[in-house]
């Protein structure tokens, strides 16, 4: 995990139009309505860019799940695509407020569902504060050491750290099992 507070803390997101209400989305191109998970995402936006290399073009933002798998539910906070025309994702970044805990399994959980839609190979949870990215691979989630840059990304050229995360994919029980407890 790494903190990236300072990083965060750095990063100025009223610089198209100044306004108390609203922030500039670079990547949807309008303006959209302030709120502690909407400056995560846009300073994340800015972060990718600017730090990592992300070009604008590769992102998506609110990306529907539904537009991918027919029926399935939920919108990925930012969806980092492998090409221009946006149809090999590489990564599904879930943001989150910044008094969110982003290592509950929850957060993980609704991520991996993404990535397991889109079938990315990383995920990354992020709350201004902290940052991870994990790699799925063989089935299992692997924690980056560092925070990579877009072309070691696309490269996988990643370090881990040792410990590997299970895949934490939630069910609902049915009906059925509800009524036994």
């Amino acid at each position: 995990m790494n903190d990236i507070k300072k990083i965060f803390k750095a990063i100025k997101l009223n610089k198209y139009k100044p306004s108390s209400t609203s922030y500039f989305d670079p990547v949807r191109k309008y303006f959209v309505p302030k709120t502690p998970e909407e400056e995560v995402r846009q300073k994340t936006i800015e972060f990718l860019e600017t730090q990592l290399g992300v070009p604008l073009n590769r992102l998506r933002v609110e990306e529907a799940m539904a537009h991918v798998k027919k029926g399935a539910r939920g919108r990925a906070d930012i969806v980092v695509y492998r090409d221009d025309e946006k149809t090999k994702p590489l990564m599904v970044i879930e943001c989150k407020a910044s008094e969110v805990d982003i290592l509950c399994d929850e957060v993980r959980e609704q991520a991996e569902r993404y990535r397991k839609i889109l079938k990315a190979d990383y995920i990354m949870l992020v709350n201004g504060y902290k940052l991870i990215i994990y790699k799925y691979q063989d089935g299992k989630n692997f924690e980056l050491v560092d925070i990579s840059s877009y072309k070691e990304l696309l490269e996988s050229k990643v370090s881990f750290i040792e410990e590997i995360l299970p895949c934490l994919l939630y069910t609902s029980p049915s009906p059925r099992d509800r009524q036994k407890s």
